[in-house]
């Protein structure tokens, strides 16, 4: 069975557009993103690389995070890590209890 996730693609990739989009939507990558301040509420993370994105004041109540990866963030206190572990969440590292995310 095909597996989409582990493609690898770049920009000298020769695919159709529609495939390079849905590649990119299936293998969520938002390592170092700033999601400070961002409206994650019922977003479906789920499975998204989140290592090293800035989640300070992000809300991510009610977001799907099973199978997401985290570590190195900032904006996660000891509490809300073990509450996004509750619902999935992995995470590599110890929390980066900087400034507070809504969960």
């Amino acid at each position: 069975m095909y597996n989409p996730r582990a493609a690898q693609i770049d920009q000298t990739t020769q695919i159709d557009d529609k495939w390079r989009k849905f590649l990119e939507i299936v293998n969520l990558n938002l390592s170092e993103a700033d999601l400070s301040e961002a409206d994650l509420s019922e977003a479906n993370l789920r499975g998204a690389d989140l290592r090293g994105a800035n989640l300070s004041e992000a809300d991510l109540r009610g977001a799907n995070v099973q199978y997401a990866t985290f570590g190195d963030n900032l904006g996660i206190s000891k509490s809300n890590k073990d509450k996004l572990k509750d619902r999935g969440a992995i995470f590599e590292d110890a929390p980066g209890d900087r400034s507070p995310i809504h969960i």
